[in-house]
């Protein structure tokens, strides 16, 4: 049975209370409701097709962490639902039709909700699913420090999500034109599943980057891993009061194989990092390799752990910036 959201009832943007301020006869009528009037307009729905779904009252995180001893009212300013499906319970936000089951606004993932139900109410932890980014790239360099590849992309989560939000608005080859130097160009491409909200988002493209490398007389510069969102570092503050609140884990993975302009050979090449912080809260693998007229690149950051305290800022802060640095060496080929 299809998991259903009231059709005729778009979020109107209101938000910021746990009551709805319409009726479900008004919200019809002017074919619009606040976010608390749809989301229980939809729980409505799920328990006329015989779903077990219950509300959630949360904080968002610009209201505050909520105070579990003292389940307060006036301390909760957003409203899901839970829904079972399959023996599983998950969350479903329908404040926005790009949201798949599972993933809710990003601003309601605050630790901890409290659930109406009747039987047995109570706390539970929101925890948001962790997704990963994978982008592939298998091509070539040329004498003349052209990038010439075929690229994938497979996004998941709140990273598909955010795409989806984009490609409503602008084309594809302009939201990943957006990502590279402003002379790359995107040929071929297609994208599966843009409206199927509960799969990954699939991109695939024949990509060039003219002078993605720079040619000084026998010698060509080039960087394995042209896009990625760590080539410069998030932390720029050298001290930190606050602790760090990343939303949601995710994982970054760069696959890159680009065969060698003929007469060219290998004069220096990054050397592999690894790095762990936290027991393995974050981590990054990177390895570079020459192999059989091959430059092959692999790049995996992974963020589990969410949440940091201001003690920890240095030793992240230093972290995310060998990362940035790391993605800035350059490969070096020399002609033969």
């Amino acid at each position: 049975m299809p998991i259903l959201s009231p059709p005729k009832i778009p979020w109107n943007g209101d938000d910021g209370t746990i009551w709805a301020a319409l009726s479900p006869d008004e919200m019809f009528t002017k074919h619009e409701g606040d976010l608390a009037g749809v989301q229980y307009a939809a729980l409505a729905v799920l328990h006329h097709f015989g779903f077990k779904a219950y509300p959630v009252l949360l904080s968002t995180r610009d209201h505050g962490a909520v105070i579990t001893e003292f389940p307060l009212m006036d301390q909760f300013n957003y409203v899901v639902i839970i829904l079972n499906i399959d023996d599983k319970w998950k969350l479903v936000d329908f404040s926005n039709p790009l949201f798949p089951v599972g993933i809710i606004n990003e601003r309601a993932l605050n630790k901890e909700g409290f659930v109406l139900n009747e039987e047995n109410p109570g706390w539970i932890d929101i925890v948001a699913p962790s997704f990963q980014d994978l982008l592939a790239y298998n091509g070539s360099i040329t004498a003349d420090g052209t990038i010439v590849a075929d690229m994938k992309s497979v996004k998941n989560g709140y990273s598909a999500y955010y795409d989806r939000s984009k490609l409503k608005d602008q084309t594809p080859e302009k939201l990943w034109a957006e990502r590279f130097p402003d002379n790359t160009v995107f040929t071929d491409m297609a994208v599966e599943f843009k409206d199927e909200k509960n799969n990954a988002l699939k991109v695939s493209s024949h990509v060039e980057i003219p002078e993605a490398g720079m040619v000084n007389g026998d010698f060509i510069y080039f960087t394995p891993i042209q896009y990625s969102l760590f080539t410069k570092n998030p932390f720029q503050r050298e001290k930190r009061n606050y602790p760090i609140d990343f939303p949601y884990p995710f994982e970054e993975k760069n696959v890159v194989s680009y065969a060698l302009p003929e007469g060219y050979t290998v004069e220096s090449i990054p050397e592999a990092l690894n790095l762990s912080f936290k027991e393995g809260g974050v981590t990054l693998q990177f390895i570079a390799q020459e192999k059989n007229g091959k430059v092959n690149t692999l790049m995996t950051l992974k963020v589990q752990q969410t949440r940091f305290s201001p003690d920890d800022y240095p030793a992240l802060r230093d972290m995310f910036e060998q990362i940035a640095q790391k993605l800035q060496e350059q490969v070096v080929l020399k002609k033969a």
